[in-house]
């Protein structure tokens, strides 16, 4: 099937999707329409014009004014490329911002003779999933939200083999390199300690974890490289067995059940969480994760 048949399946399914799932995040958030003022798509499996973003104001009702931002081809990472935005512009508005991930990677399914694709087929997954960034203060959140307070990226060295994404004839593909696990459990100890480090914290001040599920390898390689149990990566395992990995939508799959678990545990009059961190990977190598905290 040529890709333009393909994109064609991709607005076909992804536009009811979007729109639907916007409506769930947006009336579970309790934030007014009116008080929204960004819109962040991100979609590493379809490219559209008019895009989702023109579709999602339509169907969900978004003030037409609504600053958009489309983020495409960054892979299994873009998530956190949505938050960032994001969370810049809840910094520097008075108003929320919509993050909304659509991977659809069944579109590009092909059945060709060739070990990557199957590899490929055998682990990725279609998912959708929206989060609403309000513009809130730590003294007017409410108690016990989570917050972002910080992001932080790295581009590995001599990691650009590790993942790449293309276009071709007949869809797009990416390509995992056998060398992906080991780049990750080499250069992520690194990472997460450039980035607590900022915030003169450590790995035990952590007490939770969102790692990208990926894959088997992946998350082992992240459990390895940083020395976690695997209790601590339990919500990413369970990502991983019911959905497999869904590129971008993955890590906030990952993230709905750590905010369910902490929900949970305030009911029961435990304590719940306090800080975590949520991280992915991007085509290069490169790492992007953000900060988070329980106000």
């Amino acid at each position: 099937m040529p890709i333009e048949q393909r994109l064609d399946k991709f607005r076909e399914k992804a536009v009811p999707l979007v729109a639907e799932v916007c409506r769930k995040a947006i009336a579970d958030s309790g934030i007014a329409m009116e008080d929204i003022g960004k819109l962040v798509v991100v979609s590493s499996t379809g490219f559209i014009g008019p895009g989702l973003d023109c579709h999602i104001i339509q169907e969900v009702g978004l003030p037409r004014n609504v600053d958009r931002t489309l983020i495409g081809f960054m892979g299994c990472a873009a998530a956190m490329n949505g938050f960032r935005v994001g969370m810049d512009y809840c910094k520097s508005h008075d108003k929320a911002a919509v993050v909304c991930c659509v991977e659809l990677s069944s579109v590009h399914t092909t059945f060709d003779d060739n070990v990557n694709d199957a590899i490929l087929h055998a682990i990725f997954g279609d998912g959708c999933a929206v989060a609403v960034l309000g513009a809130r203060s730590a003294s007017t959140a409410p108690k016990g939200a989570f917050a972002i307070v910080d992001d932080h990226a790295h581009l590995m060295e001599g990691t650009e083999d590790g993942i790449t994404l293309s276009v071709n004839e007949t869809g797009i593909s990416c390509k995992l390199s056998k060398y992906l696990p080991q780049y990750i459990a080499k250069n992520m100890k690194g990472y997460v300690d450039s980035f607590l480090g900022k915030h003169n914290l450590a790995m035990e001040d952590m007490d939770f974890w969102a790692v990208h599920p990926g894959g088997r390898r992946i998350i082992e390689e992240a459990q390895n490289g940083l020395g976690l149990s695997e209790e601590q990566c339990k919500y990413s395992w369970e990502v991983l067995h019911n959905y497999g990995n869904m590129l971008s939508p993955s890590v906030m799959f990952v993230l709905e059940l750590i905010l369910k678990d902490h929900k949970e545990q305030l009911a029961r009059g435990e304590g719940g969480f306090k800080q975590g961190i949520a991280f992915s990977f991007s085509p290069g190598v490169g790492a992007e994760g953000i900060l988070i905290k329980v106000l």
